[in-house]
């Protein structure tokens, strides 16, 4: 009797272990179905989310491919309106009728220059208005003038142009034909009584440069002891010729009465000197005209200069006691 309660009792106990176990598979079922659809939503979500993504690309780049035409035709439209200012101004500024040139004026620091002849010149070769005339054309019109070395205009608003001039200052001749201006350009020679009493440079046109710095040099070694350059030449053997002359130091070195004042004011020697060590050997001659040969500067005719250790003097055959040359060198001195 004992036994049958313990076996309902076991049967009991198995019946309610296998409803639990019913009960948690069913658990585990429904769990997994959710797991399963919380995946499909989340692919599903990825999905609609790549799309998206897709679907706004393209939009952006529609969007930026729209802008970019807008401003293409913006830029397109704006540079049309500058373009057709840009014309309507130019066809006022430059029309010859409209900012018409009313005066000229000239000026600058001349002696030769004609005012009036500039502006006759400006006025006969000008073409256009005040925005359009050439000024570099009227330029090369006037340096062709006589006396004129440079001219530089300017616009002068409203209507004027202003011509500045420079006139040629001549401190030289050069050769037979032209002249070295103050610049130290050459020039073409005109026709005054000044140029009778410039100096005369000369030698070949390559080497202007060098032979109006030497000259410069000299004539103001020269000048500083009372003598005048007259005349500097370079020939093409690179031998200098010097014309020096007492000038203002005639009325002080007269040697006797029978030498006056006038005829020394005409006399000039000729100093010969090589190219090579020629500053050299002028600086020490001026030292030996200094000490004894100024005295006797009227008899002088030339003095050579190449010789290594001094120079040769030639006499005057009128005035000399002898009619060969002296050597006198420089050593002893």
């Amino acid at each position: 009797m004992t036994a049958m309660p313990n076996m309902i009792e076991l049967l009991l106990e198995r019946s309610i272990l296998a409803q639990a176990l019913i009960g948690f598979e069913q658990r585990i079922g429904s769990i997994r179905s959710n797991l399963r659809f919380l995946l499909s939503v989340n692919e599903e979500t990825k999905t609609i989310s790549s799309v998206t993504e897709v679907f706004g690309s393209h939009r952006q780049s529609a969007t930026r491919k729209s802008r970019g035409r807008s401003i293409w035709v913006a830029l397109i439209a704006f540079t049309l309106v500058v373009v057709l200012l840009v014309v309507l101004l130019a066809d006022r500024l430059f029309h010859p009728e409209k900012f018409q040139i009313n005066e000229i004026e000239v000026k600058g620091e001349f002696n030769h220059v004609d005012g009036q002849q500039i502006k006759e010149v400006v006025e006969s070769y000008l073409v256009g208005n005040y925005f359009s005339a050439s000024l570099l054309k009227l330029e090369t019109h006037i340096e062709a003038l006589p006396w004129v070395f440079s001219a530089s205009l300017r616009r002068v608003w409203p209507s004027t142009l202003q011509v500045e001039i420079v006139e040629v200052q001549p401190v030289a001749k050069w050769g037979e034909d032209r002249w070295v201006n103050f610049t130290g350009d050459l020039v073409a020679r005109q026709e005054t009584q000044k140029a009778a009493r410039l100096p005369l440079i000369d030698g070949p046109e390559k080497q202007r440069s060098m032979i109006w710095e030497n000259f410069q040099t000299w004539s103001s070694l020269f000048g500083e002891h009372g003598l005048i350059l007259n005349e500097l030449k370079l020939d093409h053997g690179h031998l200098w010729y010097l014309d020096v002359s007492l000038g203002a130091l005639a009325a002080t070195y007269k040697e006797s009465a029978s030498a006056s004042a006038a005829v020394l004011l005409d006399h000039s020697i000729t100093v010969i000197v090589e190219k090579q060590e020629a500053k050299e050997k002028v600086e020490r001659l001026i030292d030996v005209l200094k000490q004894e040969l100024l005295l006797k500067f009227s008899r002088i005719h030339s003095i050579d200069l190449r010789y290594p250790n001094g120079f040769a003097v030639g006499w005057i055959e009128e005035l000399a006691n002898t009619t060969d040359a002296d050597e006198i060198s420089s050593e002893s001195q």
